[in-house]
């Protein structure tokens, strides 16, 4: 009613996203739910309104993140990124503009003693002892503190991390963790101010992230 009022309703970008996971009730066919790194905790809807570029509805599987919204929005308006400064995530106009239908970029998270990092087809994850979900990871008969491997792109969304695939699919590990490593060392430039131009404020810190090796 605000956008209408202000006549900006048609090219205005609003999205309406939710926080991670659930606490109470079902996460349908995803298994845990929030403050765990499965997909029950933090695989969730999103709907984008944009009506002067999306005249009409449609669904998109393609993952996404928040992180991909600032470059989606000066992507939008016609703005290259050029600053030296390191960012998360990718512009979201080829999916917007239908040309984009699987994400070419990794989505990292850590939380909890958990690392993940995933794409449109695999999800490689680590539960450390001590974790949060090492309770739930033990219960589901998968090992603590080493990489598991799932396959994300299956039809049945109910067999989603039902299968530990790492020993089969040795390469797709790799390939993966080697992007975690290089999110996870850009996290730590970024906390401790590598990243900026005067890092004076954060000599001395500690970055507290979760290395792959750890």
């Amino acid at each position: 009613a605000w956008l209408r009022d202000k006549g900006i309703e048609n090219n205005t970008i609003l999205w309406f996203t939710t926080d991670n996971g659930q606490t109470t009730g079902s996460s349908g066919p995803y298994l845990a739910a929030k403050r765990h790194l499965y997909d029950g905790g933090i695989r969730v809807p999103t709907v984008l309104e944009w009506p002067a570029q999306i005249v009409s509805n449609r669904v998109t599987e393609v993952l996404s993140s928040t992180s991909d919204y600032f470059l989606t929005h000066l992507d939008a308006a016609g703005i290259t990124y050029t600053n030296t400064h390191p960012r998360d995530g990718i512009s979201l106009m080829p999916v917007i503009e239908g040309t984009m239908t699987t994400r070419t970029h990794s989505i990292a998270f850590q939380s909890h003693d958990v690392s993940v990092i995933m794409n449109q087809d695999y999800k490689a994850m680590k539960v450390r002892t001590g974790a949060y979900s090492e309770n739930f990871t033990t219960t589901q008969g998968y090992p603590l503190d080493e990489w598991m491997l799932f396959d994300m792109a299956l039809t049945n969304q109910y067999l989603i991390e039902r299968e530990n695939i790492a020993s089969s699919n040795a390469a797709v590990v790799s390939s993966l963790t080697a992007d975690y490593d290089l999110w996870n060392s850009s996290c730590s430039n970024s906390y401790l101010g590598a990243d900026y131009d005067d890092p004076s404020p954060y000599t001395g810190g500690t970055y507290k992230g979760l290395a792959s090796d750890e």
